[in-house]
C-alpha cells in the first residue's frame, strides 16, 4: 500500500531547544485509519496539530499524497478535522455549519446544497438541517462536526479526542459511526485518543506513544496481546508484573526462576535475555484450591463483586496480584493457587 501521510524526522519545540517531539517518523497508508494512543503529555496531540498546520515544526517534513504540507497554513492543507469540543458556530443552522467549508471554497450554491444534503443523510441528520447546535444532543452535535469535516472531501481526516465529551453509550455509537463512514468513503485518517478500547475498536493500526516517542506500532490484536515494552504492557492492561531470571530458552518459550518458583512464559524477542519482567492480565489466570504446573501460591486479601466479574487481590511471594473470575465461579476466601497460562505470560527483557 502507498504511504499517503508521511512524517519524517519531525521536531517540535514549545520551548526553544526543548523538544516535545524529536526525530519522529510515521507513515499512514492510503485509506487507513491509524490511532495515536497514549497518556496525557505523550505527544499525540502535538503530532496531530503539526499535521493540521496549527504548530510549525522546528525540523522535519510532513507530506500528504506526496505534497509537502510542512509550511502550508492550515487553510491551504485540504484537511478535515473533528475536535473534542465540536467547534460549531452557535448562531448558524446545522445546514450552514456543514456548508461553511464549501462556501469558503467558493463552491456554487446548487453544488453546496446537493453536497450538504448528501452528507447530512450519511450521518442521519437530514431532518435537523434548520436547527441550531444548542437544540441538539451531544451525539448529534458530534455528527454535525463529522459531517462538516467530510463534506469538503478532504485529502486527510484528523480526529482530536472526538468522543471525550460523550457518555459511554454514545461513545460506542459514535465510534462505530466514524469507523463506518471512514471505511465507506475510503478517507485516510489519523485519530488521537487516550482510550485503549476506543483505539483498538476503531483503527487499522495503533501507535502507542510515550514521552514524544513511539513505543510500538501494530494492528490492534498485536498491541493488545503482544506488547513489546514494559510501558505498552502496563498501558494496555497487563497490571500484574514480577521479575524473573531466565534459565533457558526454547524457541519463544522462556524457563524462568522467580524466587522459589519455576515458571514458563512467552517471549517474542530475537535475543537471549538474562532477566525479564513478566506481565499478565487479571483475566489470564484461573484460581483453584489445587496446585498445578506454572502456578503461584497465594492468599486472598480482598474480594469484590463487580457485576460480570469478581475481582480478587491475592498476596503472593512475587507481589500482590489482581485476578478476575466469572461471577458464577466458585468463591475463594483463603489459600489459593494461581494457575498461569504460558501463552498469556508475556516476558519483556530489561533494557
Amino acid at each position: 500500500m502507498m504511504a499517503y501521510l508521511n512524517i519524517q524526522n519531525l521536531r517540535v519545540e514549545y520551548v526553544r531547544d526543548v523538544p516535545t517531539l524529536d526525530n519522529f517518523n510515521l507513515t499512514v497508508n492510503e485509506g487507513e485509519l491509524v490511532a495515536l494512543l497514549g497518556p496525557s503529555g505523550c505527544g499525540k496531540t502535538t503530532t496531530l496539530r503539526s499535521v493540521a498546520g496549527f504548530i510549525e515544526p522546528a525540523a522535519g517534513t510532513i507530506k500528504v499524497a506526496e505534497k509537502d504540507y510542512t509550511t502550508l497554513p492550515p487553510n491551504k492543507r485540504d484537511i478535515g478535522m473533528v475536535f473534542q469540543s465540536y467547534a460549531l458556530f452557535p448562531h448558524l443552522t446545522i445546514f450552514d455549519n456543514v456548508a461553511f467549508g464549501l462556501r469558503m471554497r467558493r463552491i456554487q450554491r446548487k453544488g453546496i446544497k446537493k453536497r450538504v444534503d448528501e452528507v447530512l443523510q450519511m450521518v442521519d441528520l437530514q431532518d435537523y438541517a434548520d436547527r441550531r447546535p444548542v437544540q441538539l444532543s451531544g451525539g448529534q452535535r458530534q455528527r454535525v462536526a463529522l459531517a462538516r469535516a467530510i463534506v469538503i472531501e478532504p485529502t486527510l481526516l484528523l480526529f482530536d479526542e472526538p468522543l471525550s465529551n460523550l457518555d459511554a453509550k454514545l461513545r460506542v455509537e459514535m465510534r462505530n459511526e466514524i469507523r463506518r463512514l471512514q471505511q465507506r468513503l475510503g478517507i485516510t485518517a489519523l485519530y488521537v485518543t487516550h482510550d485503549q478500547v476506543e483505539a483498538l475498536a476503531i483503527s487499522d493500526r495503533v501507535v502507542v506513544m510515550n514521552k514524544g516517542e513511539i513505543e510500538q506500532i501494530g494492528q490492534p490484536e498485536a498491541i493488545y496481546n503482544q506488547p513489546e515494552t514494559a510501558f505498552v504492557a502496563d498501558f494496555m492492561g497487563f497490571v500484574n508484573c514480577f521479575d524473573a531470571d531466565v534459565t533457558s530458552k526454547e524457541q519463544s518459550i522462556l524457563a524462568l526462576q522467580a524466587q522459589d518458583y519455576t515458571l514458563h512464559a512467552t517471549y517474542t524477542g530475537d535475543d537471549d535475555p538474562q532477566r525479564v519482567q513478566v506481565f499478565f492480565r487479571p483475566d489470564a489466570v484461573a484460581l483453584s484450591d489445587e496446585p498445578s504446573e506454572n502456578s503461584l501460591n497465594g492468599q486472598v486479601i480482598l474480594r469484590t463483586f463487580q457485576g460480570q466479574v469478581v475481582e480478587y487481590i491475592v498476596e503472593t511471594a512475587l507481589g500482590n496480584m489482581i485476578i478476575y473470575m466469572p461471577e458464577d465461579a466458585p468463591r475463594f476466601e483463603a489459600h489459593v493457587t494461581l494457575s498461569l497460562k504460558t501463552e498469556r505470560l508475556i516476558a519483556i527483557a530489561y533494557e
